[in-house]
């Protein structure tokens, strides 16, 4: 896997030094609902939800983004140890 995002960044003209530093800037932060409303409802006239996303994680969010969201500050953590730097994400 790590070959291939490499290359992948490589096509971009990022390098590993790029790709580590994005990487591990999801390990911290929080994502409010409006970045991703719609890929939860109303995908597409095939999916309600994107299905590239995990089934449980979409499930979660929707809980804490449901489609009429009052909330300007729901939303969910990048990850998982959202308290520490690690590789958790």
């Amino acid at each position: 896997m790590l070959k291939r995002k490499k290359k992948s960044f490589g096509k971009r003209g990022l390098g590993v030094k790029d790709l580590v530093a994005l990487s591990g800037a999801h390990t911290l932060g929080f994502s409010h609902c409006s970045s991703s409303s719609a890929r939860l409802h109303n995908f597409s006239t095939a999916h309600f939800s994107d299905p590239s996303i995990e089934s449980e994680f979409a499930m979660n969010l929707k809980k804490k983004c449901p489609i009429h969201n009052k909330d300007r500050n729901a939303g969910e953590f990048l990850d998982s140890t959202s308290s520490t730097f690690d590789n958790e994400y």
